[in-house]
């Protein structure tokens, strides 16, 4: 699929997904997959399922699903099949070397996760 952006290529986005798409909370190439759908079927999947589980498509879950409905494979248990990769936990790792600079030399690893998730934390509470 080419996804070539332009004012015409997401017209037929549900106007939900549209919004979440201007508020950068998806992948323009994921609105572009997701756009091929049927809006009152498929795309409304994906609504209730980022209300469900505040996950949307990535561009490899949203061209999985195209796939599949242009496969005519896509059903609402393949849909959830392919969607709830998004919900297994994933481990996220800092080489040290990419951190180190941001903590006083010594500092053990453990305090630096600590330090970094308290950050985080504090982030987020404030741009709520």
């Amino acid at each position: 699929m080419k996804c070539d952006i332009g004012l015409d290529s997401l017209n037929n986005l549900h106007s939900s997904l549209a919004e979440l798409l201007e508020k950068k909370k998806m992948n323009i190439k994921s609105a572009c997959y997701l756009s091929e759908l049927d809006i009152d079927a498929e795309q409304l999947w994906v609504l209730r399922f980022y209300h469900e589980n505040g996950a949307l498509p990535t561009i490899k879950q949203a061209k999985a699903i195209w796939e599949t409905c242009k496969q005519k494979r896509l059903t609402l248990k393949a849909f959830r099949k392919i969607m709830d990769t998004s919900l297994i936990p994933q481990k996220l790792v800092f080489n040290y070397s990419d951190i180190a600079p941001f903590f006083d030399k010594g500092c053990p690893p453990e305090d630096m996760k600590r330090d970094v998730l308290k950050v985080l934390s504090n982030w987020k509470n404030n741009t709520k």
